[in-house]
């Protein structure tokens, strides 16, 4: 790894880096950057060590800015790989929680830079990220048309990778228009497609919102079973984010059956691993449901 100039880097800090930055080259080289540059380490001849008690890695605010002048200086000359990582960043931030307002903006200007390139592929990934982010401000309709078209484009291009993923937004936005049946049957397709390609990032999210499906539908149970799944592929996967986010929505079905001990101890822990993001919708929701358990 070239910012570490060929030292070994201490075990427990270069696997939080690949987990906060889904091991993108790119935000890994930039992140370990900011993490020697910030004194957790010290150069101890042939490796890193740590010089004190290990937090998880924080992303500094810094490395958007360092991520947007690595883009800048290879416009130039590698226009694909600027509509990647602008697809990858738009991935993550959606992911994340971010303002769907600046989510919106960016995903326009990263599906007019692939539009303009001739890259149909990202330009289809841009439209969903749009999709989502209109989602997300409660256009529901406009939303639903967007991810379908943006399905049938990535579909049209013969990729296999990201299908799954997209389908579990097109099945959100359909059980926010009131068609729940319809959204389980985007999942199921994606769990499908999971299985046959063993793209499992978003199994934990499809199971997740498999559970809230159900919840509209009445069936609890299957529903319990679904988020309770959600939750141990997320563990399994050290998914932290997926993980607080089933567990969300699971701790007030077991409130409403009476077990509210049980609920406190399936939420706190998760939510108490965080040290950063408290601003983010998916921890704010966390926060009030165990506000109302305390």
């Amino acid at each position: 790894m070239r910012p570490t100039g060929g030292k070994m880097l201490p075990g427990e800090i270069a696997d939080q880096i690949v987990d906060r930055t889904d091991g993108v080259p790119l935000f890994v080289e930039e992140l370990t950057k900011a993490v020697i540059e910030s004194g957790v380490l010290a150069d101890a001849g042939d490796h890193f060590a740590v010089t004190g008690s290990v937090a998880p890695v924080a992303i500094p605010t810094s490395l958007h800015a360092s991520l947007l002048a690595r883009l800048d200086r290879l416009a130039p000359v590698r226009p694909h790989t600027i509509a990647m990582v602008r697809g990858v960043v738009g991935d993550i931030n959606r992911r994340l929680g971010c303002d769907p307002v600046i989510l919106l903006r960016e995903s326009d200007e990263n599906l007019a830079y692939a539009a303009d390139h001739g890259f149909t592929y990202w330009a289809a990934s841009a439209l969903r990220h749009h999709g989502s982010s209109l989602l997300a401000l409660g256009r529901v309709q406009e939303a639903l048309k967007e991810l379908s078209d943006a399905l049938a484009k990535l579909q049209a291009t013969g990729a296999l990778t990201t299908i799954p993923s997209s389908r579990t937004s097109l099945a959100q936005a359909l059980g926010k228009a009131g068609r729940p049946t319809d959204g389980l049957a985007q999942l199921d397709e994606a769990e499908r497609q999971i299985e046959a390609t063993q793209e499992r990032w978003t199994e934990a999210d499809m199971h997740h919102l498999r559970g809230e499906l159900l919840v509209c539908l009445g069936d609890l149970r299957l529903a319990e079973q679904s988020l309770q799944r959600a939750i141990s592929v997320a563990r399994g996967q050290t998914a932290k984010f997926y993980e607080v986010r089933a567990a969300t929505s699971l701790a007030p079905l077991w409130q409403d059956q009476g077990k509210r001990t049980e609920a406190h101890d399936l939420l706190a822990p998760i939510y108490g691993w965080f040290t950063e993001g408290f601003d983010t919708p998916v921890l704010q929701s966390a926060k009030a449901v165990l506000d109302e358990l305390a």
